[in-house]
């Protein structure tokens, strides 16, 4: 397991992981592998199973160890079945990304490296952003721009469904780690939204502590 790493975030706790164990090998990192194998045994694929349990270790490593059930609500969300946290997490390729916090919503989004970004900004770019993408050209904006606004979407649900109109990027100095402000339109609501850029991997994750 390469790259782990733990940090806080407004009483939140983000886990970041590289996930490059066999699936017997994360069956054994669990005390109670009996909370996983049943649903785990439904899924036919190698690579589906490796994510499914690469999720829930993240999950415990950033609940301390702890080894809890997910559920969904109605539209997708994910929740623990014991509602002892808020919860969400992504994932691409073998990275796994997982956010929790004991009162308050939360969102996290990880996206590998790519150029097909530009071809779509305009979808997700309002006006003011895209003026901001204008002046340098710079695909890294680019990327903390579409994390953002999707880690975001995690925390207000549809009602942020249209990216350009809904959630607008305050300018903000693009650096491989900082944080930045969103607005969400309709409420006129800010967040305050970490980011880290490498070279593997795009994050963004808020906590709704307001």
């Amino acid at each position: 397991m390469n790259d782990n790493h733990i940090s806080t975030h407004y009483g939140s706790r983000i886990c970041l992981l590289e996930n490059d164990m066999t699936v017997d090998e994360l069956i054994q990192s669990f005390n109670q592998p009996e909370l996983y194998l049943p649903e785990m045994e439904k899924i036919n694929s190698e690579h589906r199973r490796r994510e499914y349990l690469g999720l829930r270790l993240a999950l415990k490593q950033c609940l301390n160890g702890e080894e809890k059930t997910i559920s969904h609500t109605p539209d997708g969300k994910p929740v623990l079945t014991d509602n002892s946290y808020k919860i969400s997490f992504s994932h691409c390729k073998n990275w796994i990304s997982v956010i929790a916090n004991p009162t308050y919503e939360v969102g996290i989004d990880i996206e590998r490296p790519t150029d097909r970004i530009e071809k779509i900004h305009t979808r997700f770019l309002g006006n003011e952003e895209l003026e901001e993408y204008l002046k340098h050209r710079e695909l890294n904006y680019l990327k903390v721009v579409w994390s953002t606004k999707e880690a975001l979407y995690k925390i207000i649900g549809e009602k942020a469904y249209n990216f350009a109109r809904k959630i607008r990027i305050l300018p903000f100095e693009l650096r491989e780690e900082g944080e930045l402000k969103a607005l969400f339109q309709e409420t006129n609501k800010e967040y305050l939204v970490n980011y880290r850029l490498t070279d593997k991997y795009t994050l963004a994750y808020c906590t709704d502590n307001e």
